[in-house]
């Protein structure tokens, strides 16, 4: 019979994958430093291997709670079989929920990049326990229309990520470049609202949604 993880057990694990997704976002895999990670978790380096047996090891458990974490947010309003939406709705409710997701975990970000910067190993595997959730984003978002109007799915699916993730990942180049160009730029509420809006737009016209949610 498998132990549970008791309540003070379950606080340390997850400070220390709080821990590991900063040390793992700043230096990768193979630049981390446990005993940085058990001294961001507030342990000792003992404790740490008590709870991940290596470096490895504290690597997958941290990109899985990350990926996990940001699928099962997203997927969930399309799990919600009592309140039903519009394709359009679904649009605006993922885009707006993925955009909150970096806005409030800023470490994400950085953290796929490092990892698909060395190969993506660990995070292809970990992507496909996670099909059943992406399919039932994918559903709730074009599921309500058979023939989207001149692009196919997937590659509405692959331009509505490219643009809500690039929001964040060049975030340090087009804060520079629009306001040399003229473009004022500040990262408030009505700039991360603005982004949700744009987007959705771009993708319920792809789509080809008209006003009042009719195709």
């Amino acid at each position: 019979m498998v132990k549970p993880i008791s309540q003070p057990e379950n606080a340390t694990r997850n400070a220390i994958l709080t821990a590991a997704r900063w040390e793992f976002t700043e230096n990768g895999l193979r630049g981390a430093r446990m005993q940085e990670i058990a001294d961001r978790a507030g342990i000792n380096k003992a404790l740490l291997h008590y709870h991940f047996r290596d470096k490895e090891g504290l690597y997958q458990a941290t990109i899985q709670s990350v990926i996990e974490e940001v699928v099962k947010n997203i997927a969930r309003p399309f799990l919600d079989k009592e309140k039903p939406r519009s394709a359009e709705e679904s649009i605006r409710e993922l885009v707006r929920e993925l955009i909150t997701i970096l806005r409030q975990n800023p470490h994400l970000v950085g953290m796929v990049l490092r990892e698909l910067s060395d190969g993506g190993k660990h995070l292809a595997p970990l992507l496909a326990t996670v099909a059943p959730w992406m399919q039932q984003i994918a559903r709730g978002v074009f599921g309500q229309k058979k023939s989207p109007k001149g692009v196919p799915p997937a590659h509405l699916m692959m331009n509505m990520m490219f643009m809500i993730w690039g929001t964040f990942v060049f975030q340090p180049m087009y804060t520079k470049i629009l306001p040399a160009a003229g473009f004022d730029i500040i990262l408030n509420e009505a700039f991360y609202e603005d982004r949700v809006k744009c987007i959705s737009a771009m993708v319920i016209q792809s789509i080809g949604i008209q006003k009042g949610g009719e195709q």
